[in-house]
């Protein structure tokens, strides 16, 4: 379809479109059992508690979105955020709601 609108809006043109969808590589993802699950959690001391995560790169709307995230988690201490990616970078300096971890990129590996 937006093809379609710049060929109208612009005349005839020789572009590809080639829609990739969003998703998951499943047979690349290791599957984790629940009880791990629930070690890891303890582990991080979020056992018990809700947990929010936003994940995401240093992209203006990420940025804009984990500036309400930290808003939101003020009146919010039954949760845990956790921001994951880059979008956490510019914020690192600043102070933090007790509930909110910045935990950094995620590796390949």
């Amino acid at each position: 379809r937006d093809l379609d609108e710049l060929r109208a809006l612009y005349g005839p043109t020789e572009a590809v479109v080639v829609e990739v969808p969003n998703g998951v590589a499943l047979d690349e993802t290791p599957f984790t059992a629940p009880a791990e699950r629930r070690a890891r959690k303890r582990a991080l001391g979020l056992e018990g508690r809700r947990t929010a995560l936003f994940l995401g790169s240093w992209h203006p709307p990420n940025l804009d979105a984990v500036a309400f995230i930290l808003r939101l988690a003020e009146d919010r201490p039954e949760t845990d955020f956790l921001i994951v990616g880059s979008a956490g970078h510019p914020f690192r300096d600043k102070p933090l709601p007790a509930n909110v971890r910045l935990l950094g990129l995620v590796s390949m590996a």
